[in-house]
């Protein structure tokens, strides 16, 4: 009976344990559309895990505190996602703004030329947000595949680009977006 008790006891505190580790993440969406929000999914990368968010603002459970990669998918929108390099208990904010989606004759976000990247998730490199500032040329990330309206949208925005600020601009771009020959 001692021995039963004593492994409950470890148990316990083993548990205890791992959920005093859990960081509770803060998610916040921005709708920046007249379209209406009802559901989205967030994928997390490293825990291929789905949260189905229905809110503005909710709360969702990480196992401890470190680096994470999110995804979140919602019908009708891109997404920009910005989030903290590692989570903790004072770092732990996921703000993710929804755009509708637009075509390809109008590609311009805000009325900003607007680079797009293909890639895994939706992050923007934190790099990004200096040239964003000091040109004004914004940032989407869409899914891996590349079709030939993100060439050719790319390419216009960076004559823009060197048409006002000559070839300079293309030493501050913090990657090298596909654009067509």
């Amino acid at each position: 009976m001692f021995q039963k008790i004593t492994y409950l006891i470890v148990l316990l505190l083993f548990c205890q344990n791992i959920l005093a580790q859990q960081i509770t993440a803060k998610v916040f969406i921005e709708n920046c559309s007249p379209e209406g929000f009802t559901e989205g999914k967030l994928w997390i990368k490293e825990l291929d895990t789905i949260f189905v968010i229905h809110k503005s603002e909710s709360k969702i459970q990480l196992p401890k505190e470190g680096s994470y990669h999110f995804r979140f998918s919602v019908a009708n929108f891109y997404t920009v996602l910005k989030y903290p390099d590692v989570f903790t208990e004072e770092d732990n904010q996921i703000h993710i703004q929804l755009h509708k989606k637009q075509k390809f004759d109008n590609l311009l976000l805000n009325n900003q030329p607007t680079f797009i990247l293909h890639g895994f998730d939706s992050s923007i490199p934190k790099e990004f947000v200096d040239f964003q500032e000091k040109y004004g040329v914004g940032v989407i990330k869409k899914s891996c595949p590349v079709d030939p309206s993100t060439l050719a949208n790319n390419k216009a925005v960076a004559k823009y680009l060197t048409e006002t600020y000559g070839e300079t601009w293309k030493n501050d771009l913090p990657f090298k977006p596909m654009v067509a020959p």
